[in-house]
């Protein structure tokens, strides 16, 4: 009975940790709004002359795969990565780079429901199958496959730690990147 409820309770925190995430996305996304907003206002106010801030409105309509973001992420460079459930986009501030699985196969299929950038300037990305993909500080793409007893270790979220760590929940256990196998 212990092994089956610490299994359950590996499930739960998983499931835990998915909602936190995505409140957290939320709240920021909500946030970031909010004082572009505030700052836009107490600038107008400051402000005699013509200054106005400019917002972009990123969409299909201006090269994103769909309208329906997953995940969002900003490299070291200053590339928006974007999860959505048509693939993979990078905005560099310009034009959307498009990252589809059948150029890219190491994406394994184009539902992307997570990006992480983690201290390397790598992008970690999470389909909805749980397979992973690491793209490099170069920008090449690697296919990273969790095995246990030669079965495939389904991924459900990827965490960075404040000591910029990379955490794998799976359903079996947490991966931490320091192990081997993630050094490209």
């Amino acid at each position: 009975h212990y092994n089956m409820a610490r299994k359950n309770l590996r499930i739960i925190f998983a499931d835990i940790m998915q909602m936190i995430h995505a409140i957290k996305f939320f709240v920021t996304s909500y946030l970031c709004i909010l004082g572009c907003l505030y700052s836009s206002v107490s600038l107008a106010q400051k402000s005699h002359h013509n200054s106005s801030i400019l917002f972009y409105q990123l969409n299909t309509a201006s090269g994103l795969t769909d309208n329906y973001i997953n995940s969002m992420v900003v490299d070291k460079s200053g590339n928006l990565w974007v999860a959505t459930g048509e693939g993979l986009n990078m905005f560099n501030g310009k034009t959307v780079v498009k990252f589809f699985n059948r150029d890219y196969p190491q994406l394994q299929n184009d539902f992307i429901r997570q990006v992480v950038c983690d201290h390397k300037n790598r992008i970690w990305v999470l389909t909805d199958q749980g397979n992973l993909a690491v793209i490099d500080e170069q920008r090449k793409f690697h296919r990273l496959g969790l095995y246990h007893n030669k079965q495939f270790v389904f991924t459900r979220w990827i965490i960075q730690t404040e000591a910029n760590d990379i955490i794998l929940f799976t359903k079996n256990n947490p991966f931490h990147s320091s192990i081997p196998i993630f050094t490209f």
